[in-house]
């Protein structure tokens, strides 16, 4: 696991050089992801079992993935937080440690000051799909998302830092 988080630690960094919307990025997000990370990891152990492992809840393709922004980031932390976490917190809130969100909080809360408001159209499609989605989620759903919440927050980083190296 450590090896993950430096990884994402790297990425973050190295998408982070140069102006300032990528100097606000790396100055505010790169500790907080890394606890965040950590209390999603803490979170998964006490979830039950994923019984359809194969079957991901987040589905968005490579290259759509490749040219997302932090705009489109932001975006499905939005949509998880409106129909994850608040619909969690009304019906198991002890699965969501106070820890946790005020992780989660502080991170959307930076990304509102650093998010540049480029969207790319491969992604809103995706986005929409995802919120029809989320908006029909049953408890188990819920939990199942929640449980490929840390695969989310890894992903971000490290694509951006690689849509950074070829630019």
């Amino acid at each position: 696991m450590r090896t993950g988080l430096l990884l994402v630690l790297c990425a973050l960094l190295s998408f982070c050089k140069g102006d300032d919307h990528e100097k606000c990025l790396n100055d505010r997000m790169s500790i907080l992801l890394k606890d965040l990370i950590n209390t999603s990891k803490d979170i998964e152990k006490k979830l039950p079992s994923d019984i359809e492992a194969f079957n991901r809840m987040i589905h968005i393709s490579k290259k759509c993935y490749r040219k997302a922004t932090v705009s489109d980031f932001k975006q499905i932390l939005d949509l998880y937080k409106e129909s994850v976490f608040n619909q969690l917190l009304k019906i198991k809130p002890l699965l969501l440690p106070d820890r946790f969100l005020t992780f989660f909080h502080r991170l959307l809360d930076d990304l509102d000051l650093c998010e540049s408001k480029s969207k790319t159209k491969c992604m809103e499609k995706n986005l929409k799909h995802l919120q029809e989605k989320f908006k029909k989620l049953t408890l188990e759903k819920q939990i199942k998302a929640l449980s490929e919440f840390r695969g989310v927050l890894i992903k971000f980083p490290l694509i951006l830092a690689r849509k950074r190296a070829r630019n």
